[in-house]
């Protein structure tokens, strides 16, 4: 190893570059419901992706509640919308810093109270799209993460749709629908998140179910689990975000798993908590993909708290998409 001191040449910053130690890239999942019965939680879970350890309880939401909508920057997490305990909807949009578990705070407020709406964000805007505002709607809405204010309309989704997923590169944002009021949907869209307008058709998905996550890194998106008709689901499918078409196949879960959340790091993609068709329990798994290449889940890791049901979910490295 060289001497630290004095000033270094970019020749040998960059010959020693992988001796730095590496800083965490935290994940936050927030919220959703807890074991065999449909009681709501207010626990905010931090897990450092680049760690096998168990996530730590890191502190509580506003209020508890599942189906909300999580999106992040670097250093926030963001949770908009949701079903609290009475089953109703909220309009609260709060924010918990990945570094300070005391730090909660009240951003702002939806465009509407909306339980089941998705949430994606690049490196300044969060877009929360769908959802449930008394019936599925279309509505496209967005903050800028560093100013704390109200949503505003951004444009409408193809569909109206909740129960969705999404992810995001630096500049598309992809909503993988869940369901309609009638229906569920296979369709994918997207938008262009520095402006306002409209989504546009991307394609279809490999499966047509709801209750599924997504996540990206800046070049390929991942959908995973969900239900239809009844039946749960372990299938893995992706896009190229940059492109449009049908998503393809990626692999698969551990097994079924209805309701979980996901997040990212650059290079890999997590899926956390749900539950299994077998009795319905709120799990504590969390899985890991290797977004770049294809494969089956591996058991990674674990929530402290196991949870269901949609829980909302930010990453710190997936909001320094540039």
């Amino acid at each position: 190893m060289p001497n630290y001191n004095g000033v270094w040449s970019l020749t040998t910053q960059a010959q020693y570059a992988s001796d730095w130690p590496v800083p965490p890239q935290f994940a936050l999942v927030m919220g959703g419901a807890i074991q065999t019965s449909t009681a709501k939680t207010n626990v905010v879970q931090r897990f450092d992706t680049l760690s096998t350890a168990t996530a730590v309880d890191f502190g509580d939401l506003l209020a508890a509640k599942q189906d909300a909508a999580g999106f992040g920057s670097t250093t926030v997490g963001f949770c908009a919308g949701g079903r609290p305990a009475d089953n109703t909807r909220v309009d609260v949009i709060e924010t918990h810093s990945y570094q300070n578990s005391a730090t909660i705070v009240d951003f702002g407020n939806l465009t509407a109270a909306n339980r089941q709406p998705t949430g994606l964000s690049n490196s300044t805007r969060g877009v929360i799209s769908g959802g449930d505002e008394d019936g599925s709607v279309n509505v496209l809405q967005y903050v800028t993460m560093a100013s704390a204010g109200n949503a505003t309309d951004f444009g409408d989704s193809t569909n109206a749709h909740r129960s969705s997923a999404a992810c995001a590169s630096s500049t598309r944002g992809i909503t993988f629908m869940g369901e309609s009021d009638s229906a569920l949907l296979n369709i994918i869209d997207y938008i262009t998140i520095g402006s306002t307008g409209n989504a546009t058709d991307f394609g279809d998905m490999t499966v047509t179910h709801n209750n599924h996550c997504g996540f990206s890194n800046s070049t390929r998106g991942i959908r995973a689990a969900g239900s239809s008709g009844g039946g749960y689901h372990n299938e893995i499918d992706y896009i190229t975000i940059a492109s449009t078409g049908n998503a393809t196949d990626f692999g698969d879960l551990l097994d079924v798993n209805n309701g979980p959340t996901g997040f990212c790091n650059s290079t890999h993609g997590f899926i956390a908590g749900g539950e299994n068709l077998n009795d319905s329990v709120a799990l504590d798994t969390i899985q890991r993909i290797t977004i770049a290449s294809t494969g089956n889940a591996a058991d990674y890791a674990d929530l402290v708290t196991a949870v269901k049901r949609r829980p909302a979910a930010a990453s710190s490295a997936h909001g320094g998409l540039a």
